[in-house]
């Protein structure tokens, strides 16, 4: 295709919402780019190199393994003055302090896990500190559950 052709792909196995989203993000795209043109390509093989041509990630990408580490601690804390949060060495439900907020990385979630006697400033941050983190790990798309003490879930019990 050349430029200034928006094209539209719809697989053999493409349901009909599929389609329909397609077709409105496409004629999103039209009304953004001015004299730009629509092709449709319906229910061709994606693998037919006449196709899968016209797209950059034509080729399928398989994403790497994460192997899992075991669970990570972190306290989020200002005791000293200003709010860090440093790694535990003790991984257990028995490290957590209710003078704190805990982070905790486990296999399939992190929890941000809030004492009861946590200050503010370390209740207002504990989310953004798990986010900050999650997004320099090869999972940054991890979900994150917080949880105030005396309300812990069967999710967060099983993790540790």
């Amino acid at each position: 295709l050349s430029s200034g052709i928006n094209a539209e792909y719809g697989g053999d196995n493409s349901t009909h919402d599929e389609k329909y989203a397609a077709a409105q993000e496409v004629t999103r795209l039209l009304g953004c780019r001015g004299k730009a043109r629509k092709h449709i390509i319906d229910g061709a093989p994606f693998e037919n190199p006449e196709i899968a041509g016209h797209f950059k990630d034509a080729g399928k990408k398989e994403k790497p393994a994460v192997e899992w580490g075991g669970n990570k601690l972190f306290v989020i804390s200002d005791n000293d003055g200003s709010l860090d949060m440093d790694p535990v060495e003790n991984v257990s439900k028995d490290s957590l302090d209710s003078n704190n907020v805990y982070v905790l990385d486990s296999e399939n979630e992190c929890f941000v896990w809030v004492g009861a006697e946590a200050s503010v400033d370390e209740r207002k941050n504990g989310l953004s500190y798990a986010a900050n983190y999650l997004n320099k790990t090869d999972y940054p798309w991890k979900a994150i559950s917080v949880i105030a003490q005396g309300k812990e879930n069967d999710h967060f019990n099983a993790a540790w």
